[in-house]
């Protein structure tokens, strides 16, 4: 069985790709295409490791652990950064994912404010458009989920 934290990235990663439009790529924990190869924007699910709270006074129960995971966006402009955190945003606000032998609670996104879109100096686009700016931005969502 697949450790929890994967179980919540890969849920993400399925509503995203179904909610998205087909031109933007969803990568989960890593980019797997060449720069050549990328198309922008895409954005891409940063698995953390799950946290276990304490649950009650007996101390941890039933096997439910939350992960607040990073959504990052890529893309030659601002507003396409914004425009797929705020589709990534919209598509997983509220949901409550099917995660076989896991229940699951709503989706939402955390509460601390992201760092607003930036340039990020150490990469340029390459491939048919070379020497091109890339922006980036992310959001933090919340899941949590107990074993059935």
């Amino acid at each position: 069985m697949s450790a929890p934290s994967r179980l919540h990235a890969a849920a993400i990663a399925a509503i995203l790709n179904a909610a998205l439009p087909a031109s933007v790529d969803v990568y989960v924990a890593k980019v797997d295409k060449a720069d050549a190869d990328l198309t922008y924007p895409y954005v891409v699910i940063w698995p953390p490791p799950a946290r276990r709270p304490l649950d009650s006074l007996a101390g941890w129960t039933g096997g439910t652990v939350t992960t607040r995971t990073q959504i990052t966006g890529a893309g030659t402009s601002d507003d396409e950064v914004l425009a797929s955190l705020d589709r990534a945003a919209e598509a997983l606000h509220g949901v409550t994912p099917t995660i076989a032998g896991r229940t699951c609670g709503q989706i939402q996104q955390a509460d601390e404010q992201p760092n607003p879109i930036t340039v990020d100096p150490t990469v340029k686009t390459t491939g048919t458009d070379p020497g091109r700016d890339i922006y980036m931005g992310f959001i933090i969502v919340q899941l949590s989920s107990y074993t059935t």
